[in-house]
Parts: structure tokens; C-alpha cells; sequence
């Protein structure tokens, strides 16, 4: 039984480096289609953000728990270290800018820039998948694979909007 869990592992374990490598490259490219469309006009206006979903809703309040502890054990980490120089690992500190991305999609939840911020949550769960692969990467997955479908559904509905307005204007 141990042997079927530690293969398991295993296999997710071997699907961090590429999940995260294209949530990376499609979290750049949503965000920059998002940052497109809010500033782009069409005969009406911006594009319109639609209503959220109970997925985009859930992943989103995740990604802000996840920032919300991470920003914790920041605040602690640094409280509680020397006061004469503290130094700190470069991976940590990636990890922790990571994790503190976490939070964007939360903070401009009813702003324009809110599929923006979903995209740059999506760079920092890829981010803190890949880093934290050799303890708690694994668990990084499965928002990482929600947060990616609601980026694919957010760059669906631009395209579609901006192809509507480049056919009725």
C-alpha cells in the first residue's frame, strides 16, 4: 500500500516541471491578453469582464489563504531571524514573492485588472509548484490546474469579444 502511494507521488512529483512550464508561458500570455483587452476599445468601450464563476471563485480565494499564510510566515521569518544581517536563501525569498502573488487576483477582485492579476497568480503557483517540488510542490497542482483552466477561459472570452467588436466596427 505504501508502494502505490509513494508511486503516485512519484508521478505527480514528474508533472510539476512540465505543468509549470506552460502554466508560466500561458500565465505570461494571459496576462498580457488581459492587459489588451482592458485597454483596448472597441465601439462600446472595454472589454467587459463576464461574471465569475464558482470555479474562478474558489481558486481565486484559495490562491488569497495561500498568500494570506505565506505572508505570515514572512513577517515571522523575518521578525524572528538576527537583527545583525540576516541572509537568506535566494530560492526562499523566490518562494515567498511566489506566494505573495498569490493574493493579486483577491485585491483587484472588482477592478478591470482582475484576469491580469489571475494571470500573474497563475505564474506564481507554476513558481511555487517548481520550487517547492521537493516537499510541497505536489499539493501545488491541483490549483495550479484550475487556475489554468480559468485563464483559458478568460483568453477564450477576449478573443471572442475582440473578434465580435473587429466584425460589427
Amino acid at each position: 500500500m505504501e508502494e502505490a502511494a509513494v508511486a503516485v507521488l512519484q508521478f505527480f512529483a514528474r508533472l510539476i516541471w512540465p505543468i509549470g512550464l506552460v502554466a508560466i508561458v500561458f500565465g505570461i500570455l494571459s496576462a498580457g491578453v488581459a492587459a489588451f483587452a482592458s485597454a483596448s476599445k472597441n465601439g462600446r468601450g472595454n472589454v467587459a469582464l463576464t461574471q465569475s464563476s464558482i470555479l474562478e471563485r474558489i481558486v481565486v480565494w484559495f490562491c488569497a489563504v495561500v498568500s494570506l499564510l505565506a505572508l505570515v510566515v514572512v513577517i515571522q521569518t523575518i521578525r524572528f531571524s538576527p537583527m545583525s544581517m540576516p541572509t537568506f536563501s535566494t530560492l526562499s525569498v523566490l518562494l515567498a514573492i511566489a506566494l505573495l502573488l498569490l493574493a493579486l487576483p483577491a485585491l483587484l477582485w472588482r477592478t478591470r485588472l482582475r484576469w491580469m492579476a489571475e494571470g500573474f497568480a497563475l505564474i506564481g503557483l507554476a513558481g511555487s509548484a517548481i520550487l517547492g517540488m521537493w516537499s510541497i510542490g505536489v499539493f501545488f497542482l491541483p490549483p495550479l490546474a484550475l487556475m489554468l483552466w480559468v485563464c483559458i477561459q478568460h483568453v477564450g472570452a477576449v478573443a471572442s469579444a475582440l473578434s465580435t467588436a473587429s466584425r460589427s466596427g
